[in-house]
Order: C-alpha cells, then sequence, then structure tokens
C-alpha cells in the first residue's frame, strides 16, 4: 500500500495509543504502529490461509495467532505469537481524505471510530498479557465502546467546544448495526457499555471531560477485573 495513503492512518493510530496511554497512565508495552498491516501485508505474514477467517473482510481487527513450538538455532524450543492489526483500504482511503483530528464529522466518524476500537483492542490485550491477567472479548469489545465515544467526545470538544455525548451515543449504540458471528456478544458489551457512559454522561455534564472524578471513574472501570467491570457497567444507571 502507497504510504501516502498509510500515512494519516499511522498518525492517528499514534494520536490515538498516546490519548489512550495518558487516560489510563500507562506506558505502552509496544508501539502500534508497528504491527498495522494492509491486506497483502497480513498474507505476507500469516499466509493464503488468512483469506479463509471472517476477519480479512471487517473493515479493521486484531489479530491474534499462536504459532507452534518453535526451536532456535541453539535447540531450544519456545512458542510464538504472531500480533498484528489490519485495516481495509476504505478504511485507510478515508482517513486519507478527511483526517478526523483535523475535522471530525459524519464522513469520518465511524472510520475514526475504527481504529479507535483495535488500538483500544491491541493495548488492552497486551496490558492484560503483561500481568498475567485474562482477556476475552466480551471486555475487548466493551472496554472499546466506551474508549470511542470518551475520545471522540474530547476531539470534538477541541475541535468545535462541544464534546456533543449525547449525539456520539445515539451513533455508536443506537445507529449501528452488528454484523458478526457472535451477535450477542457484541450486543452484550453494547449493553454494559451505554450503562456505563451513560452514568458517565452525568459526571461530565457536572465535572467536565478532563476532571479528576472522571478519570478516577474511567481508570477504575479499565482495571476492574472482568467480573467487576461488568457488575458495574450493568449497575451505572441504576
Amino acid at each position: 500500500m502507497d504510504n501516502q495513503i498509510k500515512k494519516p492512518l499511522l498518525d492517528l493510530a499514534t494520536s490515538i495509543e498516546q490519548a489512550l496511554a495518558k487516560l489510563y497512565a500507562f506506558e505502552p508495552i509496544a508501539a502500534v504502529n508497528a504491527h498495522i498491516l494492509g491486506r497483502e501485508e497480513l498474507i505476507l505474514y500469516l499466509g493464503d490461509g488468512a483469506k479463509e477467517n471472517e476477519n480479512y473482510f471487517a473493515h479493521g481487527a486484531l489479530w491474534v495467532v499462536r504459532d507452534e513450538i518453535r526451536e532456535d538455532n541453539k535447540g531450544k524450543s519456545s512458542p510464538s505469537m504472531f500480533l498484528g492489526i489490519h485495516f481495509s483500504d476504505t478504511i485507510f482511503l478515508n482517513l486519507c481524505e478527511q483526517n478526523p483530528i483535523a475535522k471530525l464529522s459524519h464522513v469520518n466518524l465511524n472510520s475514526f471510530w475504527t481504529v479507535i476500537e483495535e488500538v483500544s483492542h491491541f493495548h488492552l490485550f497486551l496490558n492484560r498479557m503483561t500481568a498475567n491477567r485474562p482477556i476475552g472479548r466480551l471486555e475487548l469489545e466493551c472496554q472499546a465502546e466506551i474508549d470511542k465515544i470518551i475520545l471522540a467526545a474530547c476531539v470534538l470538544k477541541e475541535q468545535v467546544n462541544q464534546n456533543h455525548l449525547p449525539v456520539l451515543k445515539n451513533a455508536l449504540f443506537n445507529k449501528t448495526e452488528i454484523y458478526h458471528s457472535d451477535d450477542e456478544l457484541y450486543y452484550k458489551a453494547s449493553q454494559v457499555a451505554y450503562e456505563f457512559m451513560t452514568y458517565l454522561e452525568r459526571i461530565i455534564d457536572e465535572h467536565g471531560l478532563n476532571s479528576e472524578c472522571l478519570m478516577d471513574y474511567l481508570r477504575t472501570f479499565y482495571y476492574a477485573p472482568f467480573s467487576d467491570k461488568m457488575s458495574f457497567g450493568l449497575r451505572a444507571a441504576s
């Protein structure tokens, strides 16, 4: 893929990575840009078998592929793992035409959210793995939904001095259609994220997007055990 097409997405991914690291107070374990691939590059790493995976046709996806045990040149065996993020050409082209950091609008909002989702998945996966904690798709998806709203609200606040939270929530939770083999999981993730964001919206209205109060709630949710996170989100609006 042409570097002029790829550069806006790579720059955007770095900006998102920096925002998430600041928001959740972590030091990135790996640079996300080193793991972003186009479809052609994905095949180079994983072979033609990648085309048989449903993620190959997605606008964006985190790929975690555990290889068989390999021996090094000293005869020692160790497992290896491929970790990459794939974006479709549509996402690359859309962001090349209109960068969300310069102007976020309905034209590029979905592409912006796609990049946020995969960068969020990437770092949450690495953070949990490094801490020897389990991580599943439900937690990944739920966290990404929250990150989409918060980061988009921050960008809009900076660009037009309004966070437009009600509009963003409606666009994400009421207008997004889910096309996936595991629809029930994604609906559950959206439900938990929606309830938690409904609670956070009240915090934001009262204290603002940059308040310590909001940061405390976001970080508590991010680092909470999976079971606590699910129940916390569901009871947040009660």
